[in-house]
């Protein structure tokens, strides 16, 4: 990408045949919404100038048969919006840096071979299904800054987690460590819940 491209237009690249983008502007700060949406890009290194991934900007790309992925979000980036990785099936792993506060909804949905993310230490906020069915995700710790959701709610509330959204293991245990209760709609939901940590009196059985 010439390096006089300062700017880059909402899906401006949405389905095309590219498949890879390897050197941008110093001056581009902002992937916008849906830029890369549906495309064929099978690798792209995002500058470390970039400090917004938005939403949808990779949708249903990075998702073609060839090398996995280890994806390396750039330093500077401070939020990923929704659905932006949503169905990227050649990610296996993502790490974000320390600067990124909030992953939003669907961010992640469906990466079928994630199996490892590590969220930084300044996570303040992550969005309704952001990780559901990467069925692979097997690694994951949530920081402490997430702990301030709690903070904030008023004492009768007390939030539920679906567990039909997401029930590997691993991740149920980390969010009953959380102290989130679970709401299960069958009995094997209920038997994982117990199996994973969640207090009993915390379960809803819907």
């Amino acid at each position: 990408m010439p390096s006089s491209i300062t700017t880059l237009g909402k899906a401006a690249f949405m389905n095309t045949n590219i498949t890879k983008v390897s050197s941008w502007s110093d001056e581009i700060t902002e992937i916008p919404e849906s830029l890369f949406e549906g495309s064929s890009l099978l690798t792209v290194r995002i500058p470390d100038e970039v400090t917004t991934i938005g939403n949808r900007a990779f949708y249903n790309s990075l998702n073609l048969s060839g090398t996995m992925l280890d994806f390396v979000i750039p330093k500077n980036v401070t939020s990923i919006g929704e659905s932006a990785f949503n169905d990227c099936d050649n990610i296996t792993s993502i790490t974000l840096p320390s600067g990124v506060k909030s992953i939003e909804g669907y961010a992640f949905y469906d990466c079928n071979n994630l199996e490892e993310i590590n969220l930084g230490e300044n996570i303040v906020n992550i969005g309704e299904w952001a990780f559901a069915y990467c069925r692979k995700l097997a690694d994951l710790s949530l920081p402490a800054t997430l702990q301030e959701i709690k903070r904030h709610l008023k004492p009768n509330y007390h939030m539920h987690y679906a567990v039909k959204a997401n029930f590997n293991p691993s991740i149920l245990s980390m969010i009953a460590t959380a102290g989130l209760g679970a709401d299960c709609v069958s009995g094997g939901e209920v038997k994982a819940a117990v199996d994973a940590g969640f207090d009993p009196s915390g379960i809803v059985y819907a």
